[in-house]
Order: structure tokens, then sequence, then C-alpha cells
């Protein structure tokens, strides 16, 4: 039996939730199915609502900074620093205009 036949056409686009295979996989009694069952119970569980990630970087260069998918700047904040009040950039680790991970590389 191939593969792909065995997973019933699951491809790699429909993710299911872990706990929830798992919930259904140890509900049926003592956890001893063949491979088609198993295909069965997995099946039945519907996919999760999930999207690939996209990873970006906050660049900077001689315009300030922006986000290297969308090329959006990043929100702002008033900083006092002594005497002086100037704004500087939040950082953080998603970008909030397009949602990429901003957070290094992938931990693939």
């Amino acid at each position: 039996m191939q593969l792909d036949e065995a997973l019933g056409g699951l491809t790699i686009t429909e993710y299911i939730e872990r706990a929830k295979a798992l919930e259904a996989f140890l509900s049926e009694g003592n956890g001893y199915y063949n491979l088609l069952k198993l295909r069965d119970m997995i099946n039945a569980i519907p996919a999760a609502d999930v999207q690939p990630v996209k990873y970006g970087e906050w660049v900077s260069d001689k315009y300030g900074v922006h986000c290297s998918r969308c090329n959006k700047t990043p929100p702002t904040e008033e900083v006092q620093c002594g005497c002086q009040t100037f704004e500087d950039y939040i950082l953080s680790g998603f970008c909030p205009h397009c949602g990429a991970d901003m957070r290094g590389e992938r931990n693939a």
C-alpha cells in the first residue's frame, strides 16, 4: 500500500491539532489499531485554521526602519532623553502590518 493511499489523500496543506488526534486515537480503547482505522480517525478531525509563516526582518537604511516583507515602518513612541524628546521605533517580534515573524531564522 502506498503512503498516499494509506493517508486517504491527506495533503501537507491540511493541518490538524496534535491533541485532538491523540484524543481520538486514545478514546477508542487500548490504542491498538490498524493503519486504515487510524487513517479514518485522523481524517475525521477537522482541519485547523492555519496559514504558512511569513518571515521577515527589520531593515535599517538611510530612510529609517521598515519591514523586509511589506516595506512598512513599525510604530513609534516618544522617548524622553534628558531635556530632549524624540521618536523611537517599536521593533516587535512580528510586523504589525503584514504579520511577518521578525524573530530571526526559522527553527526548522
